[in-house]
């Protein structure tokens, strides 16, 4: 029969290799989940540009004109709906 330290040794053993197993799984699957995560902000961030709208309304000397937004200036006035929308 085995000494009691001995099979004490053994299970304290197994029972701190499943430890550390179970902290690399999570630590792997955590690092899974970021690297998924930050793939898919990045490709949404690369897919904002597509979204902004490329042409604005304005009021330039008096009358509404529609312009390329990068003609856009400080203080000038953009015409914009209740909703958001621009103006027809």
């Amino acid at each position: 029969m085995p000494e009691p330290d001995l099979v004490y040794k053994a299970t304290r053993d197994l029972a701190t290799l499943r430890l550390a197993l179970a902290i690399i799984g999570v630590v792997l699957l955590n690092a899974g989940i970021g690297f998924a995560q930050e793939y898919s902000a990045e490709r949404t961030a690369e897919s904002l540009p597509a979204m902004v709208p490329h042409t604005c309304r304005v009021l330039r000397d008096g009358e509404r004109r529609e312009l390329s937004a990068r003609d856009l200036v400080p203080g000038g006035v953009v015409i914009l709906c209740a909703d958001g929308g621009l103006l027809s």
